[in-house]
């Protein structure tokens, strides 16, 4: 019955294309250049690092952007990441506090960005604060669900 309850939070694919095309975006040129040109050893082993890098980065960002699982919501409380395990007793209550950043473009157009977190107060009048974006449920989808789980236990 335990296992019913369980579910899992990660982060979400949606930028995983975006991240993909940059990957290969900033390999092309070095591809091009050796293909194409006939460079010096230097220049070759410089590329060929160039690559290597752009390579590893683009694999860490795919990897975590997928694999690490943000939250565990179970039966009997919930395990962040990286704050740790929270029986459902202990915690007070939880909300998504939103903070909206400005900016301002080159053409002088005022643009807008959106941060959520997830705050969760504790009983010790401690608290523990989420970013709430990039993950496969919507900010208010998990306050949803935090407030059926705290029911429910």
């Amino acid at each position: 019955m335990e296992n019913r309850k369980t579910l899992v939070i990660k982060k979400s694919w949606r930028f995983l294309p975006l991240e993909m095309a940059n990957v290969i975006i900033f390999l092309l040129p070095a591809a091009y250049i050796l293909y194409d040109y006939n460079v010096g050893i230097i220049a070759f082993i410089l590329l060929i690092i160039y690559m290597l890098f752009v390579t590893w980065i683009g694999v860490y960002v795919i990897y975590y952007l997928r694999f690490p699982q943000e939250m565990i919501l179970t039966g009997i409380g919930v395990r962040f990441r990286q704050d740790g395990f929270y029986e459902w007793k202990d915690i007070a209550s939880s909300r998504i506090e939103k903070t909206v950043y400005q900016s301002k473009t080159e053409e002088g157009t005022m643009i807008s960005h959106t941060r959520h977190t997830l705050v969760v107060e504790l009983k010790n009048a401690s608290s523990v604060r989420v970013s709430a974006d990039q993950l496969d449920k919507t900010p208010d989808q998990i306050v949803r669900l935090f407030e059926e789980r705290k029911s429910l236990s």
